[in-house]
Formats: C-alpha cells, sequence, structure tokens
C-alpha cells in the first residue's frame, strides 16, 4: 500500500493556480465589456401599402338586427323590406404617393339597427411586411368605433353618444 505524502508547495501552488485563473477571466471580461464605437449606413426597407378593392352590401333592400345582435342565430340580420338607405366607398390618395391609403366611406339614410358588410382588401407595396391589428373608423369629431380581430361584428357611434366599450 501505497502513502501519498503532503508536500509543503501544494497548498501556494493551488492558490497561485487560482489567482491565475481568475486574472485570465477578469482580463477576458474586461475586454468583452469595452464599447465599440461602429460607423457605418444602415437600409431598412419601406413600409408602405394601399387599399384596392373596396366593396359593401347593398342588394336593393336595407338589413336590420336586434340591439347588440342578439336574438337572430347566428346574429345575420334580417331584411326589413325598406330601401332607405345606402353606402358609398371611395379611395382616396391622401398623400399623393401614387397609393390609395384612405378609404372614405359615407353612410347614407342610415337608422338604428341599420346593418351592412363593407369589405376591403390591402395591398402591401412596400418591402417590409404587413400586419393589420386593427382598423379605426373616426368621422370628424371622434372615434366611431374600432374593429379587431376576432370579432364578428362592429356597433358604431355615429354621433358620439353611446359608450361602446
Amino acid at each position: 500500500m501505497t502513502l501519498l505524502k503532503k508536500s509543503k508547495t501544494a497548498v501556494p501552488a493551488i492558490a497561485t493556480i487560482t489567482l491565475i485563473v481568475l486574472a485570465i477571466v477578469g482580463f477576458t471580461y474586461a475586454h468583452w465589456s469595452e464599447t465599440l464605437w461602429l460607423n457605418g449606413t444602415v437600409n431598412t426597407g419601406e413600409l408602405d401599402w394601399e387599399f384596392i378593392v373596396a366593396s359593401c352590401l347593398d342588394v336593393g333592400v336595407d338589413y336590420h338586427c336586434n340591439d347588440g345582435f342578439v336574438g337572430i342565430p347566428p346574429y345575420w340580420p334580417d331584411p326589413e323590406g325598406k330601401n332607405i338607405g345606402w353606402q358609398e366607398l371611395t379611395l382616396q390618395d391622401s398623400d399623393s404617393d401614387g397609393d390609395n391609403d384612405t378609404l372614405l366611406i359615407n353612410l347614407h339614410n342610415v337608422y338604428p339597427s341599420y346593418f351592412t358588410e363593407i369589405r376591403f382588401y390591402v395591398h402591401n407595396c412596400g418591402t417590409i411586411p404587413l400586419k393589420v391589428d386593427k382598423v379605426i373608423f373616426r368621422n370628424s369629431t371622434h372615434v366611431v368605433g374600432e374593429f379587431r380581430k376576432g370579432v364578428p361584428y362592429l356597433r358604431l357611434d355615429l354621433n358620439g353618444m353611446a359608450n361602446l366599450t
């Protein structure tokens, strides 16, 4: 059986090696956390989009629904037999860049519980991907409604007196 003898130099050697390793780690960290200045040009893409198609439900007879879209499964409106309300949709280029970036919706002779369906499609003209998260409807005085993904319908507050939240 072999007995190991402890030498008097083992403890100072371990301490010396530990100090050397800590010095190397400190030196490396100091160089990694150094501030670097970069000069150059960054080129990004362009976020640009336009309305390309807009249409509405106007088949010659007005549709209506109950307040809050309740009681008409599956929430589709019933024809009312009247033909007094109608819509006009106009695509406009508000910043003169060649893209129709405004959809003007005029509702004529609408009344409480009047129902219409407006569809529009957007086209990405730029190089950055576009995601439409919500659509905001507003008139000259206030926001009349916000349409978010996953909501099947939108109630509009055309005179600013209803609480639609």
